[in-house]
C-alpha cells in the first residue's frame, strides 16, 4: 500500500508543476470548490477520464499516472480504473480470458499460498523476457 491519499498526491503534483488550483480546475473543467474538496479528503478521487486529462496537463512520468490511480483504487476501495477491464474481462490477442487467471493468482495470494517473493521473482523474469525481446 502506498502511504499517501489522492488528494495529498495531487496537491503534490499540482505544487510540483507550479499549477494553481484555479489553472488544473480551469483545464479539468471542474469547479474550483470541487478540486479543492478532492486536495482536502472532502470528496473522492477524480474518474479515469480526469485522471488521463490531469497527467497530460501536469506531464506526469509513467509512475507517478499509476501511482494516482492505484491512490483512486485504495480510496474507493476498488480496483484502480485503469487495470479494471483487465482484471473483469479482458481477452488477450487469442481470446483466451487473462482475467481469470489474474482473479486466480489474487485470490491464491490473498489464500497464502503466493508469497510477495513469489509475486517479485515472477515479475523480475517478466521484465527480463520483455527487456530481451526489445535487443
Amino acid at each position: 500500500m502506498i502511504n499517501k491519499e489522492f488528494g495529498d498526491y495531487l496537491k503534490e503534483l499540482r505544487k510540483k508543476n507550479n499549477k494553481t488550483l484555479e489553472e488544473l480546475a480551469k483545464h479539468l473543467n471542474v469547479s474550483l470548490s470541487f478540486l479543492c474538496d478532492i486536495e482536502k479528503k472532502r470528496r473522492p478521487p477524480f474518474s479515469k477520464d480526469k485522471i488521463e486529462k490531469l497527467a497530460t496537463f501536469l506531464f506526469l512520468t509513467p509512475e507517478e499516472k499509476r501511482t494516482l490511480y492505484d491512490l483512486q483504487g485504495q480510496r474507493n476501495q476498488d480496483v484502480p480504473e485503469d487495470i479494471k477491464e483487465v482484471v473483469i474481462s479482458f481477452k488477450d490477442d487469442n481470446n483466451e480470458e487473462v482475467s481469470d487467471l489474474i482473479r486466480f493468482a489474487c485470490r491464491e495470494t490473498q489464500s497464502g499460498k503466493v508469497t510477495a517473493k513469489q509475486w517479485q521473482d515472477f515479475i523480475d523474469r517478466i521484465s527480463k523476457k520483455s527487456e530481451d525481446s526489445n535487443d
